[in-house]
């Protein structure tokens, strides 16, 4: 299978999927699609390699045109998800009245930025620290990292990270010696 049919065939199973995600939070269905949802996640991972890869600056606008639909479901997913966690919101017909889940606009210190925009740009960061983080805990301590736990670490600790420094910062990867440290750091 090439990578726009695989592609094609993502963005088919990402509607699927939001419709689920979608009865879940108007209390249609019981239970979030979580499985799903984190086997999606996966395979995007695997598309993402692809277009790292891949020579054709056609098939990676393509492929980052779906990254970029993709992360938009996904803030939308965990956002209700944590609202209904953390007891702002509560499942039912009225849970999406009043709420604004994509495309809203994020203050940056230089411009407006798109949220897209700016969930790319920390995604993309992410994946860069989760990979050089790995490679430094293989080479130092001989050792594989588990990175999908500490892909959703990085994650979690997103919203702290973003209340203190706001979006202009990038995450560091440093090794002292003894431990592999990451870091925020505000760009200049």
């Amino acid at each position: 299978m090439d990578i726009k049919q695989k592609i094609s065939e993502l963005e088919s199973r990402l509607q699927r999927l939001d419709r689920k995600f979608n009865f879940y939070f108007v209390g249609q269905d019981r239970v979030p699609p979580v499985k799903a949802f984190d086997q999606l996640k996966r395979e995007v991972t695997l598309i993402t390699r692809e277009k790292d890869i891949s020579a054709s600056s056609s098939l990676r606008f393509y492929i980052e045109t779906f990254l970029q639909k993709f992360i938009s479901y996904r803030v939308k997913w965990e956002k209700g998800l944590r609202d209904i966690e953390e007891g702002r919101l509560s499942r039912g017909a009225d849970f999406f009245k009043g709420r604004k889940f994509t495309r809203a606009e994020v203050k940056s210190s230089n411009a407006q930025k798109p949220m897209d925009a700016v969930f790319m740009e920390i995604e993309n960061n992410i994946r860069q620290v989760t990979e050089e983080y790995s490679s430094l805990y293989k080479r130092y301590f001989h050792k594989s990292c588990n990175k999908a736990k500490l892909n959703k670490y990085l994650h979690e600790q997103m919203e702290e990270i973003r209340a203190k420094y706001g979006d202009d910062f990038f995450l560091d990867v440093n090794y002292d010696g003894k431990d592999i440290k990451i870091k925020p750091v505000r760009k200049n």
